[in-house]
């Protein structure tokens, strides 16, 4: 995740016990590089990739990871849900993402549909 934390936080708290289901996050910490998330991508293999970001400077890293993504041919394999008080529909369609959580919550039933 790039950002914050709330999101995360949230969704390890409401996933496993509102939806029954076993979920495992890697969680990168804040101000993360492009790099270092295309890099736990290779490492890690997930079906989703969360980004968050709560101040407009961190926006301009999702176009980037995406397109770091499909140079390394991860793209495909991977969802990219984001989030933050920052991302707009517009941004995050622009930033060719799957999807744009508004809350936490969002966020849990969108990953859910996913998996």
């Amino acid at each position: 995740m790039i950002g914050h934390f709330p999101f995360y936080l949230v969704l390890n708290a409401i996933t496993p016990k509102r939806y029954n289901i076993t979920v495992y996050f890697v969680v990168l910490g804040v101000d993360v590089s492009a790099d270092t998330i295309v890099a736990a991508v290779k490492e890690h293999n997930p079906d989703i990739l969360g980004l968050s970001a709560l101040l407009t400077t961190n926006l301009e890293q999702f176009p980037l990871i995406v397109e770091m993504l499909e140079k390394e041919g991860l793209r495909s394999g991977v969802k990219i849900v984001v989030g933050g008080a920052t991302v707009t529909d517009e941004f995050a369609k622009g930033a060719r993402v799957d999807a744009l959580a508004k809350s936490a919550v969002d966020g849990v039933n969108i990953c859910k549909a996913w998996v």
